[in-house]
């Protein structure tokens, strides 16, 4: 499995149970059962290291990016036998992606790329909406304000961007 590069801890929203998920160097997504330490499935999605993911509000659809040109994403079941399945895929010019995050309404995620690029994906369909091309060095980390829909990118060309993505408070 080599290194461990990610990390998430979340409850499921049905129960009271809380997993701990970890994404691997050799491009391998675990979960396991916080109480038990048991693993309740893996499965190996990318081909380089699993850099960043994301798990949507109800916890049955993971978004994986990695040090590979595709960015993944899988439905999870964690009803009688767990399983994780490939449902949608995108592939970029250039590989590496350092973050994914979810929009707290989930209709939209956005990727940062080690090609200075964010780019924007239809949560539902993974139809890409936009390549935001402001900054000129890897694009480190992204995340999304829930109350006001605010993009904020950072990169490490030391520049911060911030972009309202719709609906935001001005269009109410």
């Amino acid at each position: 499995t080599g290194m461990l590069m990610s990390l998430k801890i979340f409850s499921l929203p049905s129960s009271e149970q809380i997993l701990v998920c970890g994404a691997f160097e050799d491009g391998a997504i675990y979960f396991w059962d916080f109480a038990s330490s048991k693993l309740l499935l893996s499965s190996k999605l990318h081909s380089q290291p699993v850099l960043c993911f994301a798990i949507n509000k109800e916890c049955n659809r993971c978004i994986s990016g990695s040090a590979d040109t595709n960015i993944i994403m899988s439905s999870i079941d964690f009803t009688g036998s767990p399983n994780l399945k490939v449902i949608n895929q995108a592939t970029l010019p250039k590989g590496g992606v350092g973050a994914i995050k979810i929009r707290s309404d989930q209709k939209i995620f956005a990727s940062a790329g080690w090609d200075h690029r964010v780019r924007l994906y239809s949560f539902k369909k993974m139809n890409p909406l936009a390549i935001l091309k402001y900054h000129s060095s890897t694009v480190r980390d992204i995340d999304f304000d829930p109350k006001t829909n605010l993009l904020a990118s950072v990169s490490t060309d030391t520049k911060i961007c911030l972009l309202y993505t719709s609906p935001s408070p001005r269009d109410s």
